[in-house]
């Protein structure tokens, strides 16, 4: 889908929080260019909420929330959204937040290359 007017980075109006939102950012704490010219964003897929009395809490994510997605910006077009299982991306503790590439096309069968995601959490 095209990136122009916002439509990925909007929240869902039927889902304002975010939780599993597989068409949509949720909580994005990392963004890279690759060498490609391509931007990629890591999303926890973990909203923060405040609660009615001010207090505040990052809520569980759950599958279709926690991604990575590719952008690539000659044409301004999502071209790849790997989502990451409950068992790769706790939903109680995953705080995906970095993400860097080797991009030789030598080191993998398919010759894309190799995205390394760190994980801030305690148990990351």
């Amino acid at each position: 889908p095209p990136c122009s007017g916002g439509a990925v980075d909007l929240t869902d109006p039927e889902n304002p929080v975010g939780c599993g939102s597989a068409d949509h950012l949720i909580s994005v704490i990392g963004v890279v260019i690759d060498a490609q010219d391509r931007l990629w964003i890591v999303d926890t897929g973990r909203p923060a909420y405040i609660f009615p009395n001010g207090s505040e809490a990052l809520l569980p994510s759950s599958y279709g929330g926690p991604k990575l997605v590719s952008v690539d910006l000659s044409t301004d077009t999502v071209f790849t959204t790997i989502f990451f299982s409950p068992e790769v991306a706790l939903p109680n503790n995953n705080l995906l937040d970095d993400v860097r590439f080797d991009l030789r096309p030598n080191i993998t069968s398919s010759g894309a290359g190799v995205a390394y995601i760190t994980d801030a959490s305690l148990s990351g």
